[in-house]
């Protein structure tokens, strides 16, 4: 069928039907576009939820690390309140951790997610080394390290975190 033939009417529509089709595919192409920004932003600000539930977590280990290396070096003398107190803060932090991941999928932590579950193994042994530290049951260089390698674990976390974002403010938020 040539144009010429075609009727009035259906010139029109093909007429604004051609950009039209054209308008429909970018607008789609932008919807989509937007819907995938959304999400990594979405992505994004779990990964920064989470690293602050971390940095306050790391904050107060390093403290009940310091805190049970002066009670063993006392052999028991000093810090004993101050440790118990510091175990309440800890365990607080702990929790808000946990809490936290109960709705969040580790596996978005890409090379973290190994991180994440030898932090998750180190905070369901701290009780136990807690008991070894008051008990004086532990040498003080043991009790240091597993607080170190358990710090590791929170900074090693975040810092796959950051590698995961594209976009350097959220790299930088992170």
């Amino acid at each position: 069928m040539n144009i010429k033939d075609m009727r009035i009417q259906k010139k029109l529509l093909l007429l604004v039907a051609l950009p039209l089709l054209g308008l429909i595919f970018f607008s789609g192409e932008s919807v989509v576009e937007h819907y995938i920004i959304a999400s990594q932003m979405s992505e994004a600000q779990d990964e920064g939820d989470l690293s602050v539930h971390l940095s306050h977590l790391i904050h107060e280990t390093q403290k009940e690390r310091g805190l049970s290396a002066g009670y063993l070096g006392s052999k028991g003398k000093e810090f004993g309140s101050e440790l118990s107190a510091q175990h309440s803060a800890t365990n607080s932090k702990i929790e808000e951790v946990k809490d936290y991941l109960k709705g969040y999928d580790i596996a978005h932590l890409g090379d973290g997610e190994a991180y994440m579950k030898d932090l998750l193994k180190h905070m369901d042994k701290i009780s136990a080394m807690r008991s070894e530290v008051q008990a004086q049951g532990v040498p003080l260089a043991e009790a240091v390290t597993f607080y170190t390698e358990m710090n590791q674990d929170i900074i090693h976390t975040i810092d796959a975190m950051v590698l995961l974002s594209d976009d350097h403010e959220v790299t930088n938020h992170l």
